[in-house]
């Protein structure tokens, strides 16, 4: 498909950008060329395709002539026609049919690019976002409800930005999430338009998908891509993926643990833990379990209204703690880091990356991790396998559920009040 539709800076990328809050609009333009196969957009020229909505509507040449049309009156009203040149419909999708009787507003995504220069000095995504704003309240009756900044996540690679609107158009309550990244000078614009915040996550996951394409072209998400020569992109780059796990945002959650072996014996654990900069906590009715490399452990007991304080313990696990840890396998300098994909684990669209190193007690050692990108990269699952002990293989998986990167800082701090005891006291007292 070769659709041309040409415009410039904020100003009418964010006219563009408006058109969106009535119904549906359309479909396909680019700098150089695209397709839609089997479900999938694919830009050759920007390199990437990403999955749209199942069932969903692309439409066609007609309704990108309607949005040229209405995209030069808003030029013209502005004054920045002579920019049209500068600004490319990619591709538009929506769930209904344009014109569908009874349907206030049509979930749509649009997909914009415009140039921004690659040079030093040239606008960021984040920069470009900003730039938005203005026209997006003023002239399109948004409310940001992102807060301050732009939200950042990452993307097999890719790096956006991402600001939430709410408002009325016409009578009729609209949410909007506008994702930025950039490519090859342009700045790339996803948007994304729906009646409520579901249907507007349910786009969201569909930018989600988005992954690079392999060089040469041709290929897209279904497939691998085919080893490439020189620099690997962002998403194969072995820093880019060591960087992901080393930042593991704060969080709490209910963590699943399973634990099996070639013998066939297995074990389930479910607990409440919680991170906070290099603390972690471990939750239950009796105790709080703080441990932080380089300190002693610290056990809190509410009900007794006390705690203790002991030295660290190397435990001596089959599979040590460490080979789970994503922050620690990051800071491995024997480890060897490959992009495994992407995957869905419950709600969240996740990034696989695997890593292989040798450990001296446990030869072969392999470690999956699923990164959830709208969770800051957490890794919400970890599954890590040892075959080199001589008790035969091991596997251990853990898994988090009821994520929040929302954490209480009291979790981790021994209150006002409580007397601290030894371990030897606190296993004396049978009352304890």
């Amino acid at each position: 498909m070769h659709y041309h539709l040409r415009m410039k800076p904020s100003p009418l990328a964010s006219a563009l950008l408006l058109l969106l809050c009535l119904s549906a609009q359309a479909q396909t333009a680019l700098p150089d060329d695209g397709e839609v196969k089997n479900g999938e957009y694919s830009n050759l020229f920007f390199s990437f395709a990403f999955k749209y909505p199942k069932d969903w509507v692309v439409h066609d040449e007609a309704i990108n002539e309607r949005i040229r049309e209405r995209a030069k009156e808003e030029a013209a009203k502005s004054g920045t026609r002579s920019q049209l040149k500068d600004v490319y419909l990619l591709f538009t999708v929506s769930r209904h049919p344009r014109g569908t009787p009874g349907i206030p507003v049509n979930p749509t995504i649009l997909v914009i690019a415009e140039k921004i220069g690659s040079g030093p000095g040239s606008p960021t995504a984040k920069d470009y976002l900003l730039s938005l704003r203005p026209q997006q309240m003023k002239r399109g009756g948004q409310t940001l409800v992102n807060g301050d900044g732009p939200v950042e996540f990452r993307v097999h690679g890719f790096q956006f930005f991402r600001d939430d609107y709410s408002g009325e158009v016409q009578g009729v309550s609209t949410r909007k999430a506008i994702f930025v990244t950039v490519k090859k000078g342009y700045a790339v614009a996803f948007s994304c338009i729906g009646e409520d915040q579901k249907s507007v996550d349910e786009m969201a996951e569909a930018v989600k998908t988005i992954l690079p394409l392999g060089r040469g072209g041709g290929i897209g998400i279904g497939s691998p891509p085919p080893a490439q020569v020189g620099q690997p992109s962002a998403s194969e780059n072995p820093k880019a993926l060591r960087q992901m796990l080393a930042n593991q945002p704060n969080f709490t959650a209910v963590q699943q643990d399973y634990f099996s072996s070639d013998r066939g014996s297995a074990l389930s654990l479910v607990g409440k833990v919680a991170k906070m900069g290099n603390k972690h906590a471990n939750v239950s009715e009796n105790a709080i379990v703080i441990n932080e490399p380089g300190s002693p452990t610290v056990r809190i007991f509410p009900k007794r209204h006390e705690y203790t304080e002991s030295p660290a313990e190397k435990k001596a696990d089959v599979i040590p703690e460490e080979f789970a840890n994503p922050e620690q396998i990051a800071a491995r300098t024997d480890a060897v880091f490959k992009s495994a994909g992407v995957e869905k684990i419950g709600k969240y669209t996740c990034v696989k990356i695997e890593v292989s190193f040798k450990d001296k007690k446990v030869g072969e050692v392999k470690v999956t991790f699923w990164l959830a990108q709208e969770l800051k990269n957490l890794a919400i699952r970890t599954e890590t396998s040892v075959s080199g002990t001589p008790d035969g293989g091991y596997k251990y998986q853990t898994e988090f559920q009821g994520i929040s990167l929302a954490v209480d800082e009291e979790i981790f701090r021994v209150p006002a009040g409580y007397k601290k005891v030894t371990e030897t006291e606190r296993t004396k007292d049978p009352r304890r």
